[in-house]
């Protein structure tokens, strides 16, 4: 007997917001609630201060640890693991041998056309694949 996990393998939400204004705080946040980083309306902006500290490593090609992170951030060191353990499933983020750093030091326009490349396509295949199971297995009595 196969004992089926209904855990995700990789999970993405993206949420459409109005057009983009304000500062850059503001923007950013707004950057996280859109690829499902971040919550509307929380409070905890832990992310976001990650986030900005591997932008600003990005500009000086700088490679972050943890501990660095720590430092900048004032987030706990198992809450900076967390939040760039969900960057790098979202494929924003890369291990290096000595840290963290944006993706090939990419810029956000062209990391985020990598996620729709790389992550949306077999994700919507497999969602094809349920859609042909449930119509080839549907009763006929129902």
């Amino acid at each position: 007997m196969k004992v089926h996990k209904e855990t995700p393998i990789i999970q993405v939400t993206l949420r459409k917001f109005e057009r983009p204004y304000g500062d850059f705080e503001e923007l950013l946040r707004k950057f996280l609630m859109s690829i499902g980083l971040l919550q509307p309306g929380d409070s905890r902006d832990d992310v976001v201060k990650v986030m900005r500290e591997l932008l600003r490593a990005r500009r000086e090609k700088r490679i972050l640890q943890v501990k660095d992170l720590v430092k900048l951030t004032d987030v706990s060191p198992p809450n900076a693991r967390r939040h760039l353990r969900r960057l790098r499933e979202l494929g924003l983020v890369e291990r290096h041998e000595r840290g963290y750093r944006l993706r090939e030091w990419m810029d956000l326009p062209s990391l985020v056309d990598g996620v729709r490349e790389f992550v949306l396509p077999p994700i919507l295949k497999r969602v094809r694949e349920y859609a042909e199971a449930v119509e080839s297995t549907f009763p006929e009595g129902l």
